[in-house]
């Protein structure tokens, strides 16, 4: 016995014709989303594709690598400029699922091979609460702070990545997690508030429990 899980992976269907043509159809849906939005954006790299339907605010502010897959019903958010930089960027070959909300006022960069979970939420601001004279809904004021996504690291299925947060490379956010503080390279966070559970030890090649 090892402490290794088997992986058993499923038998490949055989692809009907309904299927074939579902298939192409949805293709050249995809193409046709994708030649209109990489018009938009302020930079849209080579072999990066979009699924509709698609929200975006202001994607003049939003640049995207290279082969970077956007799945349908994402929300990417970018509120104006306040830097000479770009607020929102997404490094090459990133998988961002369906239903994830990206939301930038000041700063949020997700790095290369960063893949996100379904129904994600990453944001670098939220409304400014420091103050109960004024109702939120007519205070345009935003409380912000940096996020940053290093290169290779995972966000788990319906997981929250608020303000101030950095996940280093090659780390791990467990779905359902709620992040307030940052994470090291190499580590994996679980939990609302995520609290580091493991490590991975590059001398043995294995995560190990912290």
């Amino acid at each position: 016995m090892t402490d290794q899980a088997e992986v058993i992976l499923p038998a490949r269907r055989t692809q009907t014709f309904s299927r074939r043509i579902r298939a192409r159809f949805l293709n050249i849906e995809r193409r046709l989303v994708t030649a209109y939005w990489r018009r938009q954006f302020a930079a849209f790299g080579e072999g990066s594709s979009i699924d509709g339907p698609l929200y975006v605010n202001r994607p003049e502010n939003i640049a995207i690598g290279r082969h970077v897959r956007v799945w349908h019903h994402v929300r990417m958010e970018s509120h104006p400029k306040t830097l000479e930089s770009v607020p929102l960027r997404i490094g090459s070959r990133c998988v961002i699922s369906p239903y994830v909300h990206l939301g930038a006022a000041l700063s949020l960069v997700i790095g290369d091979n960063v893949g996100i979970g379904a129904g994600v939420l990453i944001t670098d601001h939220n409304h400014d609460f420091r103050s109960v004279s004024v109702p939120y809904i007519d205070n345009p004021t935003l409380v912000a702070a940096p996020v940053e996504l290093e290169e290779s690291a995972f966000v788990g299925e319906g997981a929250r990545i608020l303000p101030g947060v950095t996940v280093g490379k090659y780390s791990i956010i467990g779905a359902g997690s709620v992040v307030t503080r940052s994470v090291p390279a190499y580590h994996m966070a679980v939990g609302s508030p995520a609290r580091l559970v493991s490590r991975f030890d590059l001398d043995s090649n294995r995560w190990v429990k912290i």
